[in-house]
């Protein structure tokens, strides 16, 4: 009988104890799930060493100011919710890991729920990406998500507000970047097969020593995706030697919806300058005008590189009625010459020459200063052009023929009515 309830009272240990720890299990993932509540670096860094590989949402209670950066390591899936309160460093140049927030092998979203979108990144001074620094580990990219956030007031060599390269992933949405600067890339830079796709955004007043006002590119797009500023609005960005708002420096980068104006350079492109290897594709109503160039008016707004062996190309992706695009090439020959076979002869009305004579040619001219090629949007315009054609030379075929029949029926009841 002793052994039995030994045995029984056992049991019952054994099975509260398990429930206290299934329990405990329970209130951490759900802790976790539900966010955790953090008003120091110490407290984020902490909450996401923490969570080790299990996805964590941080939100901010109060205004922080990090003495170091806030890393992402490896494998991690981190969120951090602003919610409406500021984050940052209090760095007056860049330094080692000045970023407010370094992504390694990681991934983090980063977003503000307040209501009056007042969450901030700012105050981060680095070698890579003032705000935040977006890095491979090894051979694992890293992921970055933005959504209704402000970067304002940070610095960097490369990327003022966010830089990143090796094939990271960066997407960002209603987000704001605002006198931010850095060498490069003023509020963002990108390098080696890095994706980004920005929607709903603005770039004010970033600045830049070099080249890429707002956002620099080069060797970014990779798997013939595209690099995708859609409904964005460049303005009041400044380069001290190419690229007003943007510096493009490979192939993929599209603007669809999206307006550059009243942005600034001191050498080529006040607007937005690409490389003679590469070029840019335009969607849906886009707006380049009314920017400037110290060196050469005739570079003030979107300007091709007129290169020894190519020349910078301009592709259709479909424009939309009321699209204004200023453009300019680096030669000297005083002519902007563009191949419209891939425009309508209705959309060159949309391209006006920064200085000089602007000439459109059915054919791809020899020396042509700008081109065109298919989009990154598909393979090009040139199957709807071929469909198109055929559907209307079916058209105007019915309509000849039907025209010679009511003409024939018409000669027959007039022979009836005379023998009347």
């Amino acid at each position: 009988m002793k052994n039995k309830l030994m045995l029984k009272k056992l049991a019952a240990f054994l099975l509260s104890s398990a429930v206290i720890v299934i329990t405990s299990a329970i209130s951490g993932i759900s802790a976790f799930a539900a966010g955790i509540e953090v008003n120091s670096a110490e407290a984020m860094q902490s909450a996401v060493d923490s969570a080790g590989t299990d996805a964590a949402t941080l939100t901010l209670t109060a205004d922080i100011t990090a003495s170091s950066s806030i890393i992402i390591g490896e494998g991690q899936n981190i969120t951090i919710d602003l919610s409406g309160f500021t984050l940052g460093r209090n760095l007056s140049s860049p330094e080692a890991k000045g970023s407010v927030i370094i992504v390694e092998g990681g991934s983090l979203t980063v977003k503000d729920s307040s209501q009056e979108h007042k969450g901030v990144i700012t105050g981060g001074a680095s070698d890579f990406g003032g705000g935040i620094s977006c890095l491979k580990k090894q051979t694992i990219p890293s992921s970055l998500t933005l959504s209704g956030v402000t970067f304002k007031d940070n610095k960097a060599g490369s990327g003022g507000a966010v830089y990143a390269d090796s094939g990271c992933t960066v997407t960002v949405s209603g987000c704001t970047f605002e006198g931010n600067s850095a060498e490069k890339g003023g509020a963002i830079c990108l390098w080696d097969e890095t994706l980004l796709e920005a929607r709903y955004c603005r770039f004010t007043d970033n600045r830049t020593e070099e080249d890429g006002g707002a956002v620099y590119v080069e060797d970014a797009p990779a798997d013939n995706k595209a690099i995708l500023f859609e409904s964005c609005v460049f303005r009041g960005n400044r380069a001290d030697r190419d690229g007003g708002a943007l510096f493009i420096c490979d192939d993929g980068v599209a603007l669809s919806n999206t307006e550059i104006t009243k942005n600034s350079a001191k050498k080529r492109g006040g607007a937005a300058f690409v490389d003679s290897r590469y070029g840019i594709t335009v969607r849906g109503l886009v707006i380049i005008k009314d920017n400037t160039c110290d060196d050469n008016k005739s570079m003030a707004n979107l300007t091709l590189e007129n290169g020894t062996f190519a020349e910078a190309k301009i592709m259709n992706a479909g424009l939309y009625r009321g699209s204004h695009i200023a453009i300019g090439t680096t030669a000297s020959s005083g002519k902007t010459y563009l191949s419209n076979s891939d425009f309508s002869k209705y959309q060159t009305r949309y391209f006006t020459a920064d200085e000089g004579k602007l000439e459109f040619s059915k054919y791809l001219v020899r020396y042509s200063l700008l081109t065109t090629s298919a989009s990154i949007f598909g393979n090009g315009n040139l199957e709807v052009i071929i469909c198109f054609g055929i559907l209307s030379l079916v058209t105007i075929i019915l309509i000849v023929v039907r025209k010679k029949k009511m003409s024939a029926d018409a000669g027959k009841g007039g022979e009836e009515d005379d023998q009347d």
